[in-house]
């Protein structure tokens, strides 16, 4: 079957970025830009926006779908005079290979393609593949920001210090991270129910290189990345708020304006259920990064 075209003003949904699974696929936006003669800024200068979705690597009910009612907002026509969509070219939001869920249990015969049995890295590798494909798909380079939701945050953190050695990717100019984790030893110290989660998706000993927590800022410069958004509430409920605090010790030696905090407000995924806050946030990285 062939992919989904994307079309301008409206979702392509499943677009597959590799065939090992089914939940190797994207969801593409292409945003209607009026000519403005007046704008200062080209086609060619404006930034993607990449989302991963949360559900700590195994909630089958969170998906790309999660960045959709943002966009609705962002690309409403109430909105058409907005930075963003005076400097966004493009909505993507990944899907990625899911650990397995003991609350959707699947017979062992399920095949391969069908299966949720991913392992630390995949789901990293797999973000990274997407994002890959999505460059060359649109010839955007380093002109995006990568962000995330919970694990997607931390994934999000990753792939920016990763992915070009690993995958050949071009890291992003920028990154947001909503309701994330950052320091997994941390968060079990907090929620040491947790752990059961993590450890599901990955070996004990791997959650240490797995927290973004633990890399300097000069990484994350070095990498590539000119900024970091943390955008987190604290009525989440699910994620505590010294996570922001140890991702934003980690990033404050990077400089005036090198790492900034939002406050969110809301439950954890209220965060992107209705749009509301997440598109906030959009809002926020986009104007602080073309400022």
């Amino acid at each position: 079957m062939a992919s989904p075209t994307p079309t301008v003003g409206q979702w392509a949904l499943k677009i597959p970025y590799a065939h090992d699974n089914f939940l190797q696929t994207y969801d593409v936006y292409l945003v209607d830009q009026p000519a403005v003669p007046s704008s200062t800024v080209e086609p060619a200068e404006k930034i993607w926006f990449i989302y991963i979705h949360g559900g700590f690597f195994r909630d089958v009910l969170v998906d790309s779908a999660s960045l959709h009612p943002a966009v609705s907002l962002l690309t409403a026509t109430a909105a058409a005079d907005s930075s963003v969509q005076k400097n966004i070219a493009g909505f993507a939001s990944l899907n990625y290979r899911l650990s397995p869920s003991a609350k959707v249990p699947q017979d062992p015969s399920t095949p391969a393609f069908d299966l949720r049995a991913a392992v630390w890295p995949q789901h990293l590798d797999d973000v990274c593949a997407g994002i890959r494909h999505l460059q060359a798909a649109f010839s955007f380079g380093a002109n995006y920001i990568l962000a995330g939701h919970s694990v997607g945050a931390t994934v999000a953190l990753l792939a920016a210090i990763k992915g070009k050695q690993s995958h050949g990717i071009i890291p992003p100019k920028a990154v947001l991270g909503l309701s994330g984790i950052y320091d997994f030893p941390l968060l079990h110290e907090s929620h040491p129910e947790y752990e059961a989660l993590t450890f599901n998706a990955m070996k004990r000993g791997e959650e240490v290189a797995a927290s973004p927590a633990i890399y300097d800022v000069q990484t994350y410069k070095e990498a590539g990345v000119s900024q970091v958004l943390l955008a987190h509430s604290k009525d989440d409920g699910l994620v505590p708020w010294n996570q922001v605090e140890a991702m934003e010790t980690v990033l404050v030696p990077g400089g005036e304006g090198y790492v900034r905090v939002l406050e969110l407000f809301g439950k954890h995924n209220q965060i992107w259920a209705d749009g509301t806050e997440l598109s906030r946030a959009v809002t926020a990285a986009v104007e602080s990064l073309v400022a």
